[in-house]
């Protein structure tokens, strides 16, 4: 007869292989390149901005301004400039954008 002994716990994780970023503006999807151009990610058709807008006008609750967005390169120039036009904005408000791209094989959790 087996005795059982110490427990051991066994964790699975799910992982997806990533589809696309979609355009927070015009619903775009920007897909990661195929097998056969696995090293082109740079390309324009790869590239998304990852954008980060807040504003610290309320101190330490301020953090609850924080907003992320993922832009494609065809909406970013209006995006920024309709974010700096916002004449009811706060006075300490910020943008930061950094420049991302999809890349074949991403995997991501849900």
């Amino acid at each position: 007869m087996k005795v059982p002994g110490e427990k051991i716990e066994v964790t699975v994780e799910t992982h997806y292989k990533l589809a696309g970023i979609k355009c927070d503006v015009c619903g775009k999807i920007i897909e990661p390149p195929s097998i056969e151009d696995r090293y082109k990610w740079m390309e324009k058709s790869h590239t998304y901005y990852a954008v980060t807008t807040g504003h610290h006008d309320w101190g330490n609750d301020s953090v609850e301004s924080i907003q992320e967005h993922d832009i494609c390169p065809d909406c970013i120039e209006k995006f920024v400039a309709d974010y700096l036009k916002d004449e009811n904005g706060y006075r300490s408000r910020y943008i930061d954008i950094e420049t991302e791209h999809v890349y074949y094989g991403e995997r991501v959790s849900k």
